[in-house]
């Protein structure tokens, strides 16, 4: 096999052959010393772009906090919070003014989207809508427990 032929590992955009074409003909053995030195460096770099590529796919499968996870984390509490007065106020009026048409479907798609959350490995992001979802649950409890007016 010529020297340059068949596998040729690129090296900051040089090839073995490039190389080999530019030594001295002169000495045979210094142009196959040159190819397996580049070939072996262009291994290098071969492995370690693999094992970078490696280390990538292992955060995009973890998720190890993701920005995505964080800003809807951050929105899902506000959410959450802002739930929480409207509950105490129909607990203690033992009165909801939250119809079961808004709640209802809320609730139940909170906890599809929780679900999506999970299977996209959104893990901090699936607790809080869960959490949201179950507030929405007890305002559509609260609303048939509590008997207001017809919806």
């Amino acid at each position: 096999m010529a020297p340059g032929a068949g596998f040729e590992p690129a090296c900051n955009g040089l090839t073995a052959r490039a190389l080999a074409t530019q030594a001295p003909r002169s000495n045979n053995v210094n142009i196959l010393a040159e190819y397996i030195v580049v070939s072996m460096v262009g291994i290098c770099f071969i492995k370690l772009s693999t094992r970078a590529t490696v280390a990538l796919n292992f955060f995009k499968k973890n998720n190890l906090m993701l920005w995505q996870d964080i800003v809807i984390t951050t929105a899902s509490i506000v959410f959450s919070a802002a739930l929480v007065p409207q509950i105490y106020r129909c607990f203690k009026e033992k009165k909801c003014q939250i119809t079961r048409a808004t709640s209802g479907p809320t609730f139940i798609g909170l906890f599809a989207v929780s679900y999506t959350y999970y299977t996209l490995n959104l893990f901090l992001s699936t607790v809080v809508c869960f959490i949201t979802a179950i507030l929405w649950l007890t305002l559509f409890i609260q609303r048939i427990a509590y008997k207001t007016k017809k919806d």
